[in-house]
């Protein structure tokens, strides 16, 4: 009897294993629908029918997402690069240097700007990966060109900053991720700073 009765569950009880194992295997990165077998049990064809509604939600809005973020990242180009553009030709033109300063701290604003764009980019390539290969990057220089673009940052919020940066020091990495990195930890440093 208790050896039928196994027998009887496991044949009654496949099609849920084989949900569970569709459900273990279905990725939102694929785009492909969620394959589950057939049954006859109405609890499970219930089951069944939600999982799949579930399912085709989420990858919906997945892909609103991912259309999102590429036509927001490709959109923003534009305007930056006018942007960019119309403040190097009056940096060009008869200014104090008080101006200058103001015009060059504005360009700043939007290198960083065009930085978080392409870090958008490059995300959502991370993402579907699309990135290209790794390659060695100095880390030092990285490390430096970030304090010199949050220098002002630091000044601005008092904090005193020691440096002791190695040299040379390489990692086998994507230099966008790298910069992504070290701009992270640091405004991180920054943002938790306390005083002592």
């Amino acid at each position: 009897v208790g050896v039928t009765n196994l027998l009887i569950s496991r044949r009654i009880l496949s099609p849920f294993h084989k949900t569970l194992k569709a459900i273990e295997h279905f990725s939102l990165k694929t785009g492909r629908e969620m394959n589950l077998p057939p049954t006859h049990t109405k609890e499970f064809q219930q089951l069944n029918y939600f999982l799949k509604k579930m399912t085709g939600k989420a990858r919906a809005d997945y892909r609103a997402l991912k259309e999102f973020t590429e036509n927001a990242s490709h959109e923003l180009q534009t305007p930056l690069a006018i942007i960019r553009g119309k403040l190097e030709l009056l940096l060009e033109s008869p200014i104090d240097e008080e101006q200058g300063s103001l015009i060059l701290s504005a360009l700043n604003s939007i290198e960083r700007l065009s930085k978080i764009n392409h870090s958008l980019t490059l995300l959502n390539k991370l993402e579907n990966q699309e990135f290209s290969a790794l390659e060695p990057v100095n880390i030092s220089i990285h490390v430096r060109n970030a304090l010199n673009d949050l220098s002002e940052l630091i000044e601005m919020k008092s904090i005193t900053l020691k440096r002791n940066i190695q040299e040379n020091v390489s990692l086998l990495i994507h230099p966008s991720l790298a910069d992504i990195l070290i701009m992270n930890l640091f405004s991180n440093a920054i943002g938790h700073n306390i005083h002592i």
